[in-house]
């Protein structure tokens, strides 16, 4: 149903440049009761409106020199005229030409159509939010330099939001911080910026080195993550924080997920930082999600789930490059004593927390000696330190049996099991690949087990 009209309460801007056009719309328009300001001047529309914000604006979707899409992004921007509907008339039904008048943030309409336009019309006006009350006045300012500078605006606005999708090409999570962290920089200064994936499984904090202890407290507190770990990005691109900074947040969104969250701390009066950051935020989406992803895949493709260590493949990977080439190290092979006995009188369950207790005493020996460990296979682990010979790689054999053997665990019935383990050492020479030390290694491990086990046997 048509809303009823009343002309002194719905005053009409209405912008064609046609003459004869003009009038028979201004004719047919006051015909229905409505105040009609019409002109053929985009200047004078735009000035009569944003003086005194009508009820409705009609326009050409297309004009020579200013358009009615630019015309609608200005009223759009100014407080004024935010609420006012917009109706751009086009020829035809042309889906391009709606496309654009709705992306503006217009209606559409068929140019000739005038019962369409006045439905159009009426409708508009019954749904438009009220106005504030707040009048822009233009004083010398004129109407083509608003335009330029709401399009700057918008042009910037977008080739940021590009910018800001184009890090979906990181492949992970550090990648992804540190060149968002370079854009961000650019645009505005800020004490420090951090970005957190969900669940704060990821937190990435970039702060000037004079103010990073400080800064990273405080965006570790800020994001309600006073304990994760953060990848630090500190350089001078970031100034040092200020006690009166502010900090801005937002929510990054995938679809209606929420998957992250971005902030900054920057000048409390700085509402452009306000407004970069929710931009960012905005688009932030796909570039994290994607990262996350790929890395989670490939961390999957390259760690054993149970014991949280490197695989074999990945292993090999790893010893082939040339962190080892050429240089001394030792691999010590460690097999679990009887572990299908354990697997037999227990259950699979219990040789998972026998597997799982391995992997974190391995980690924690090869974060100590700058090397690797992983899952060789079964029950079978490989731990690699550099830089060592033959003595030195006993000593660690050793040091890690004892490790296994003071292991304090239980069966998943709750009952204490300890367990012992046999070890085979081997020292890589100048040519020998990691293959090679491999079955060094293996062939002492074997003696060590034929010896009695729970034991160590060097090369």
């Amino acid at each position: 149903m048509t809303p009823r009209l009343v002309a002194s309460d719905h005053r009409l801007v209405v912008l064609e440049p046609d003459g004869s056009a003009r009038a028979l719309l201004n004719g047919r328009l006051q015909a229905q009761g409505y105040v009609v300001f019409a002109t053929g001047s985009p200047a004078e529309a735009a000035s009569v409106a944003l003086a005194e914000p009508p009820d409705a604006v009609v326009a050409r979707l297309l004009m020579p020199g200013i358009s009615g899409v630019q015309l609608c992004h200005l009223l759009k921007a100014e407080a004024a005229t935010a609420h006012v509907p917009v109706i751009l008339l086009g020829d035809g039904y042309a889906p391009r030409g709606q496309f654009w008048a709705e992306q503006s943030g217009a209606l559409y309409a068929r140019s000739g159509a005038t019962g369409e336009l006045l439905r159009t019309i009426a409708h508009a006006i019954a749904a438009a939010p009220p106005g504030d009350g707040f009048f822009t006045m233009l004083g010398t300012v004129d109407v083509r330099d608003r335009i330029a500078a709401e399009l700057d605006r918008r042009l910037f606005e977008s080739m940021l939001a590009a910018e800001v999708r184009a890090l979906a090409a990181c492949e992970s999570f550090g990648r992804l911080f540190d060149q968002l962290s370079q854009l961000t920089c650019r645009q505005l200064p800020y004490g420090w910026l951090a970005l957190q994936s969900e669940s704060g499984e990821h937190l990435g904090v970039h702060a000037n080195p004079s103010t990073a202890d400080v800064a990273i407290v405080a965006a570790q507190l800020a994001l309600k993550l006073p304990t994760a770990d953060v990848l630090q990005v500190l350089d001078e691109d970031a100034r040092p924080l200020r006690e009166d900074d502010k900090v801005w947040q937002a929510d990054v969104h995938f679809g209606e997920t929420v998957v992250g969250r971005l902030a900054m701390a920057a000048d409390p009066s700085s509402a452009e930082a306000n407004a970069v950051l929710q931009l960012m935020a905005g688009e932030l989406g796909v570039p994290l999600r994607v990262a996350t992803l790929v890395q989670a895949t490939r961390r999957q493709a390259r760690v054993d789930p149970l014991t949280e260590l490197l695989n074999r493949r990945a292993f090999l990977d790893t010893m082939s490059g040339p962190e080892y080439a050429h240089r001394p190290y030792v691999v010590c092979m460690l097999d679990v004593d009887h572990f299908k006995r354990v697997n037999d009188t227990y259950g699979h369950a219990t040789g998972d927390v026998v597997l799982r207790a391995l992997g974190k005493v391995l980690s924690s020996r090869s974060a100590t000696v700058g090397g690797i460990a992983c899952r060789w296979g079964g029950e079978e682990f490989l731990l690699v330190a550099p830089g060592q010979a033959t003595d030195g790689g006993f000593a660690l054999g050793e040091a890690l049996r004892a490790a296994v053997e003071s292991l304090d665990l239980c069966t998943t019935d709750g009952n204490p099991l300890s367990i012992s383990a046999s070890i085979g050492v081997a020292a890589a020479g100048v040519n020998d690949t990691i293959e090679d030390v491999v079955n060094y290694a293996d062939a002492r491990l074997y003696e060590a087990k034929e010896g009695g086990r729970n034991q160590v046997r060097a090369a």
